[in-house]
């Protein structure tokens, strides 16, 4: 994926996967008496994916406990048919700087009963993206999600507990075990290969597992509201001690997460103990905001070698400047259960469509200026080399240069060949002039495989991009480089 794209769906996920922030607007409660304080709390609804502490307390401690200082305070008030009354309080404590939930159940004349403390999570602890969640499916049970984004995933675990609110107002842990990797594993169904899944399977009918104390480690999908998980097969390759397992993900839905998110297929690996070896999604899409991603055409050979294709769109300032609607690549990919259970990926071939660029139509597209303006977009790289492949724009009143070129991570410009231009006779322009880094950032090159060409798609030829930076613009029958990407 270019890393453009791939900039903007880890941040996308990023989004979708953190807590919710507090309501800015809320009631703001006083702590004088027990009865203004709670009447006047927000009463929260059963079932609540995302509990939102709404209303801000006038001090810095809960109701008559000052233990713990906060900087600021929140309190919500929880339903129950119950003789108590539950509040959830969450603040920064002072002291700390620790984001903090915790229970307090009281009497109706305002005794507290029992209190628990059931998140606390230290702002950047050592760099590490750890977030928290809690879910309200009924009014005596609390869920307590806790797991981890970006690099922080694979070196941590998620948890979740589930807090039992009794009766008499007082309140415990639930004490789960957590399942066997056997009885994870016992219904998942047997494969045949060769197989093969277009997209991700709508049916229902495979065996569905709980979130609840699973043997898999549902990471940062407990950002999103119910996912439902079934198991969808078991392949095991002979001579090696990991095997496969393809798991669909569905309903991944969040209140404050406002992208397009389709079902997904997950290709998971463990060896006969449960150790996962590694994870990649190999099926269905996501986006948000003129981006969107999707992997498709999953397969499995007879011998346990697999393919896909990742296609991403970039619906924003590329395609509006090119007057494309949008800037589509298209990547193939084959992947590889390594020894240790790790999924490896070998590039076969990427392709960056261009076929609707014509430059006139780009051109009027933007604002005319009369100076001279260079714009630049980085269209992505070559896989695994810190060779990066530009759309250059020189524009100076009615004349225009639209040029491909590939650059290197120091800036230095290795070949290019022009797409468009409209000039007056004799006029030569500068082109190539120093870069400023805050006119187009690069991001180092991500670690791949390449075993195959990438192409751009232009609407009568196609430029083929060499790992050391060489265009080479072709002339053959553009349809049937389409037709070979597709």
């Amino acid at each position: 994926m270019p890393i453009r794209k791939y900039a903007a769906i880890m941040l996308l996920l990023f989004m979708a996967c953190k807590p919710a922030k507090k309501k800015e607007t809320g009631n703001v409660v006083s702590l004088e008496n027990f009865d203004g304080f709670v009447n006047n709390l927000t009463l929260l609804h059963v079932p609540t994916a995302n509990v939102y502490i709404w209303d801000t307390i006038t001090a810095q401690y809960m109701f008559m406990d000052s233990s713990v200082s906060f900087k600021q305070i929140h309190a919500v008030r929880i339903p129950t048919t119950n003789d108590f009354i539950p509040v959830l309080y969450n603040g920064e404590t002072a002291e700390k700087e620790a984001d903090t939930y915790i229970l307090a159940t009281y009497t109706k004349q305002g005794k507290l009963i029992q209190k628990t403390d059931l998140l606390s999570i230290v702002s950047a602890r050592n760099g590490i993206s750890l977030y928290g969640k809690l879910v309200l499916g009924s009014d005596s049970v609390i869920e307590v999600r806790r797991y981890y984004v970006g690099d922080d995933v694979a070196k941590n675990k998620s948890s979740i507990r589930r807090l039992l609110i009794q009766k008499d107002g007082h309140h415990s842990w639930i004490n789960e075990k957590t399942e066997t990797f056997q009885a994870f594993t016992a219904n998942f169904p047997a494969l045949k290969l060769p197989a093969s899944f277009p997209e991700t399977p709508k049916s229902n009918a495979y065996p569905q597992f709980d979130m609840n104390n699973g043997w898999y480690d549902l990471q940062n999908l407990l950002g999103f509201d119910f996912p439902k998980l079934r198991k969808v097969g078991k392949v095991t390759i002979p001579g090696n001690n990991y095997s496969m397992y393809l798991i669909k993900v569905a309903e991944l839905t969040g209140e404050d997460y406002e992208g397009a998110i389709e079902d997904g297929l997950y290709l998971v690996t463990f060896d006969a103990n449960g150790k996962e070896g590694g994870r990649m999604q190999v099926a269905g899409g996501e986006g948000e905001e003129g981006y969107y991603t999707s992997w498709k055409d999953f397969k499995i050979d007879s011998s346990g070698s697999m393919h896909m294709i990742e296609e991403a769109s970039d619906g924003t300032e590329i395609g509006y400047s090119l007057s494309i609607g949008s800037f589509n690549t298209t990547m193939n990919k084959d992947i590889a259960l390594e020894k240790d259970g790790s999924l490896s990926f070998t590039v076969t071939g990427l392709d960056m469509d261009l076929t609707h660029f014509v430059g006139d139509s780009a051109y009027k597209t933007n604002d005319r200026a009369d100076t001279i303006e260079n714009s630049y977009f980085e269209l992505g790289n070559y896989p695994g080399v810190n060779m990066h492949i530009i759309l250059h724009t020189w524009t100076e009143k009615s004349d225009y240069v639209y040029e491909i070129f590939t650059m290197d991570e120091h800036y230095k410009i290795v070949d290019a060949i022009t797409l468009a231009s409209k000039l007056a006779p004799g006029k030569q322009p500068d082109l190539h002039v120093k870069i400023e880094q805050d006119k187009l950032y690069i991001a180092p090159a991500t670690k791949m495989k390449m075993n195959g060409q990438v192409k751009i798609l232009l609407k009568d030829a196609f430029i083929t991009v060499g790992a050391d930076g060489k265009l080479t613009k072709n002339t053959a029958d553009i349809a049937a480089a389409v037709a070979e990407a597709k």
